[in-house]
């Protein structure tokens, strides 16, 4: 309906916004995961903190209000979020892995829940 151009002008004003939430929080760092997805790695922060930073997202991107006229959410674009914490000791490949699916898993949860919301991923 709106074509690449409109999509891709959409995915870079939504990953402008993570970034921009992103670097006043933290030293953190966003990045383009999937075709729609992103992933914000926060360091540093607590549960309470990177909750809130979940829903601040969520309200920063709706006050973009990029036109979405087909979605049976809203009117404009939201986005939906899957939250993990990690407090690490010896990091591995094999524990970020389990860190992403764990995050991926809350990511879908908040999608099939009605979306533009934040879920927190706990075992």
């Amino acid at each position: 309906m709106y074509g690449h151009q409109q999509g891709d002008e959409c995915l870079k004003l939504v990953a402008q916004s993570l970034n921009d939430k992103t670097t006043k929080l933290t030293e953190g760092l966003v990045a383009r995961y999937g075709g729609e997805e992103f992933v914000c790695v926060i360091p540093k922060h607590s549960e309470e903190i990177v909750k809130q930073f979940a829903q601040d997202i969520n309200q920063q991107i709706e006050q973009l209000k990029i036109v979405h006229e087909k979605s049976p959410v809203s009117n404009y674009v939201t986005v939906s979020i899957g939250l993990v914490t990690l407090i690490p000791k010896h990091a591995t490949a094999t524990d970020m892995n389990s860190v992403i699916k764990k995050a991926d898993h809350a990511l879908y949860q908040a999608k099939t829940a009605g979306r533009n919301q934040a879920i927190f991923y706990t075992d």
